[in-house]
């Protein structure tokens, strides 16, 4: 089994959320973490990594959390993507890689 688009699907509903929240004038700072469950078996596969991973060995992790201190970090789909490559890399961490593959050899988000 294949997640196949996680990396791009985080960031949309991160971006989505915490436009939300703000628009809500939710005060800052924010927590944002991820918890998978039963998904020991599946493999991790993205546009930006066309193979499958190796498989998740684990039946349930949640990430570390990230902090957001203030809005300015999750104004736009790019800046949602850098506060969020520590969680990714996690993730992507689990399945047998170093860091997302969403991500290039310097860090930089490639895109949706």
């Amino acid at each position: 089994m294949t997640a196949r688009s996680i990396d791009s699907d985080l960031i949309r509903a991160a971006w989505l959320y915490c436009s939300a929240l703000q628009a809500l004038k939710v005060p800052t700072p924010l927590i944002i973490s991820a918890t998978f469950k039963r998904v020991k078996n599946y493999r991790i596969r993205s546009r930006a990594y066309n193979a499958p991973t190796n498989m998740i060995d684990e039946y349930g992790f949640s990430t570390k959390p990230v902090e957001v201190l203030d809005w300015t970090t999750l104004m736009r789909p790019e800046s949602v993507a850098q506060t969020l490559k520590p969680l990714l890399d996690e993730v992507w961490n689990a399945a047998g890689f170093d860091h997302s593959a969403s991500y290039s050899a310097n860090g930089i988000w490639k895109g949706f």
